[in-house]
């Protein structure tokens, strides 16, 4: 016999579907303005004091890396909004002409998206518990 599988993946057609999640984003952005602004000032007083490799402990090695991640997790979801973008097109293109050639591109659309989406949303848990590692981190030192 033939076996096969089918995964259906939830992709919300908005990036930002309330006022409150662009609030919170927005402060998301704020807060990682701040950290960001905060460690390259260390760096810098590092750097001119020259004992740059102190200023790499573990404390501050977490802090970076949740920086880093948290700024391309930014970047991600501001692209993805032209990915869903995308969707709603092909579901436009198939609804005003439901043919075969449209319904397989808003198909292979609404796949590929769901597919980065994914991976969207593995990044974002892992910046999750990277930032609950950096709260214990600053509570105990």
């Amino acid at each position: 016999g033939v076996f096969s599988t089918i995964t259906f993946q939830g992709v919300a057609l908005k990036t930002f579907i309330g006022r409150a999640s662009v609030v919170f984003d927005i402060l998301f952005v704020l807060m990682l303005l701040a950290s960001t602004t905060f460690l390259l000032r260390e760096l810098c007083k590092a750097a001119m004091a020259r004992h740059i490799c102190s200023h790499f402990s573990f404390v501050n090695i977490v802090t970076w890396i949740s920086v880093l991640v948290g700024w391309g997790n930014a970047i991600v979801i501001v692209v993805s909004t032209s990915w869903r973008d995308s969707i709603v097109e092909d579901l436009g293109a198939y609804m005003s002409t439901p043919d075969e050639s449209t319904a397989l591109k808003f198909a292979e659309t609404a796949d590929s998206v769901g597919n980065m989406m994914q991976y969207m949303r593995v990044s974002v848990a892992f910046a999750h518990i990277l930032f609950m590692i950096r709260c214990f981190i600053s509570l105990k030192w």
